[in-house]
């Protein structure tokens, strides 16, 4: 035991979600946009506008998923229950997103659209609960210090891992067809992150709960949010900040 009583052991396999999930979260930041145009031949605008919307919903919806998790109380816990619920259909709609199907230009769009926004919701269905963990697995500040710094590790471990393998892998696994290479790539991520996540759920206990479940409808939460000039500053910096990683990271590809 270290800290406040939180093992070496448990603070690992949690600071492993984030290693996983660097996996997924960075292809998708750093190689869908060549995707869709230059392997499925989508139009630049079409998916410049794709990916804009998306951002934009998932900067609305995280925290939506936050109020929800505040809202919860299973055998489980608060957060834990969103992980197995969120990471596993991820998966599937993290590897369809590379697997554009469709005759026409028209209809691989539509599905594009379908499966980005659907997977985009999901990962924050199982990442936003995944940062909501920490306080409720120790209330020790070393603890959370620790973790912290794991997690940090852990980010740019899979980063790394995911930069330097992804391309041999295209080229290996494809056997000539960046197609192929690129949906059985995105498997071998994906399933990476299942993994990582799932071990998180497995292993990593809550054991700090708040006095008292959070109640009030989601409409009250919101405008509570929103009626903030904290938050709205903020949530306006956060979101400038996500769209210039997102534009570099793309370009880097």
């Amino acid at each position: 035991m270290q800290g406040g009583g939180l093992t070496t052991r448990n603070a690992w396999f949690y600071a492993s979600g984030e290693f996983g999930s660097a996996l997924t979260w960075n292809m998708f930041s750093a190689f869908i946009l060549y995707y869709y145009t230059n392997v499925a031949l989508l139009p630049a605008a079409a998916v410049g506008t794709l990916l804009l919307v998306s951002r934009v919903f998932d900067a609305v919806l995280d925290p939506v998923i936050g109020l929800l998790v505040d809202r919860t109380k299973t055998r489980w816990g608060k957060a834990r229950p969103y992980l197995v619920l969120g990471v596993l259909p991820f998966s599937v709609l993290f590897v369809l997103s590379f697997t554009v199907m469709g005759d026409s230009t028209e209809s691989r769009m539509v599905y594009a659209w379908v499966t980005f926004m659907l997977a985009g919701i999901l990962y924050s269905l199982f990442y936003i609960p995944y940062n909501a963990l920490m306080p409720l697995i120790t209330s020790d500040g070393r603890d959370k210090i620790r973790l912290g710094s794991m997690r940090s590790m852990a980010a740019s471990a899979g980063s790394l891992a995911m930069y330097a393998t992804v391309t041999a892998l295209i080229a290996s696994l494809g056997g000539g067809s960046e197609q192929l290479g690129y949906t059985l790539t995105s498997g071998v991520m994906a399933a990476a992150n299942a993994i990582s996540i799932l071990l998180v759920f497995f292993w990593v206990k809550e054991r700090h709960f708040p006095a008292e479940v959070a109640t009030g409808n989601l409409r009250d939460g919101l405008r509570g949010m929103f009626s903030n000039p904290v938050w709205l500053l903020m949530s306006g910096v956060g979101l400038l900040l996500f769209i210039r990683l997102g534009a570099m990271v793309s370009a880097t590809a």
